[in-house]
């Protein structure tokens, strides 16, 4: 039971705040098992946990969360690591816990590493990602993909953005990838991958499948395609 309970702590120090649902996805343990640890760990005070209310799932970390209210961004980032680490490709993972400065930091809400075999090598992938749940303005998204774009680094950034009905057009990636090719020369080609843009939805139920939209192209492309096409 204690390596299980290490489990579910070493889980929620990598990518919390996390749900029971991320939690059970991610240690693959029974439900019941799962929810039997966590009351226990919140008394040892190994986590921290903030109840939302009848009809939204507890939010489990190992740092102080209990001041908070708000965690709709943190589970939909927690949503894409746990989505992102069962593809079993996963080989690194970092998210800041603070924000830094405009000057020193793009700000980004995670960093990762897919590493991935091929028939003749062994590739790997590195990515930005930024979880958008519609509740940053377009003027805020240009100033993103103009950050990044002055990092002259060679990792991707990938936009997953959910779906918000009362801002639809808003918080469609399609609207997200035309909006970046006004940053983006349609001459330059290899920069036309620079920024995917993937559906919430369709990117967890399966992250490596061609979900992701880009600059000036009809088609969808995978995470991948940098390695596989």
């Amino acid at each position: 039971m204690e390596s299980q309970a290490q489990n579910v702590i070493a889980f929620t120090n990598e990518y919390g705040p996390l749900t029971h649902l991320n939690l059970t996805q991610l240690t693959r343990l029974h439900p019941i098992s799962v929810r039997r640890l966590l009351p226990r760990l919140v008394r040892e005070k190994r986590l921290y946990c903030v109840r939302q209310g009848m009809h939204k799932p507890n939010v489990y970390a190992t740092y102080n969360i209990t001041h908070r209210t708000d965690f709709p961004h943190d589970l939909a980032r927690a949503d894409c690591a746990t989505a992102l680490h069962n593809t079993g490709l996963l080989t690194y993972w970092h998210q800041p816990r603070q924000k830094l400065p405009r000057d020193k930091s793009v700000n980004e809400d995670a960093r990762f590493e897919l590493t991935l075999e091929t028939q003749d090598r062994i590739g790997v992938l590195h990515y930005y990602l930024e979880v958008d749940i519609g509740s940053e303005g377009y003027w805020q998204l240009e100033d993103k993909f103009k950050r990044y774009l002055a990092l002259k680094d060679n990792s991707q950034v990938l936009f997953v953005v959910k779906f918000d009905p009362r801002r639809a057009h808003r918080t469609r990636p399609t609207t997200l990838a035309e909006l970046a090719e006004k940053y983006i020369r349609k001459s330059e080609r290899p920069m036309w991958k620079k920024f995917l843009f993937a559906d919430y939805a369709q990117f967890i139920a399966d992250p490596i499948d061609k979900v992701c939209h880009i600059s000036y192209a009809a088609g969808r492309h995978s995470i991948l395609s940098a390695l596989v096409e």
